[in-house]
């Protein structure tokens, strides 16, 4: 029976790996350089999604200046990624999803807001022979949910947009199916739960385990 979809394309950062721990670490080594005290893992968990600048901006200053924010940002790109395994391990069960998938003759890719540096090496470490490509945000291109990396991706595979069905964990992640006129499945096991994803859209589609995703394929 000819398959529904093609590709299987996810989000990364609260979807096939839990960063939390490494991104709060990252964001209060920023703080302390400028003299402001830790923040909580919970505090910054409900901020992740929208990419580092936006996640910068939530826990520094209104008023610093923009030479300071650009320092901020180096200082926390280059932390992060020095650090960026010291916490992080995929969710249980995504590995094996993403194992199963591939055997079944799915294409696989990630597409995500992390800086692209890093989410490509954290794709290949943690998913390594796994996804075929994986796309992450870049100065030249816009974050989601704005839909130009998912056409990008479309474009690089080979795929339409029907052929494909994205997997993320937020309101961004389903805003940015919708746009891109892509599928889409969230998690509840991410950084986003069940009833938050609900309040967003009555319509989404949402599962609770990794191997939930099969009613959708």
């Amino acid at each position: 029976m000819e398959k529904r979809y093609k590709g299987i394309f996810f989000d990364l950062d609260g979807t096939l790996i839990n960063t939390a721990a490494d991104l709060t670490d990252a964001v209060n080594y920023v703080r302390e350089l400028f003299g402001l005290g830790p923040v909580l893992e919970e505090k910054v968990i409900v901020e992740l999604g929208d990419g580092i600048i936006n996640l910068l901006k939530k826990f520094l200053p209104d008023d610093i200046k923009e030479d300071d924010f650009i320092r901020a940002y180096g200082e926390f790109i280059g932390y992060y990624n020095e650090n960026s395994k010291n916490k992080t391990r995929p969710y249980d069960g995504t590995v094996e999803l993403l194992t199963n998938l591939k055997e079944k003759g799915y294409r696989l890719a990630v597409v995500t807001n992390k800086n692209d540096d890093a989410a490509k090496e954290l794709t290949e470490h943690f998913f390594s022979g796994l996804a075929e490509h994986t796309i992450g945000r870049t100065e030249d291109v816009p974050k989601k949910p704005d839909p130009t990396m998912m056409n990008n991706m479309l474009q690089f595979m080979g795929l339409r947009p029907e052929e494909v069905l994205f997997v993320g964990d937020s309101e961004v992640d389903g805003q940015f199916g919708a746009n891109a006129g892509v599928d889409t499945v969230l998690v509840s096991w991410g950084f986003r739960s069940r009833e938050h994803l609900e309040s967003f859209s009555s319509d989404i589609r949402i599962i609770d385990r990794p191997e939930e995703i099969f009613k959708y394929l």
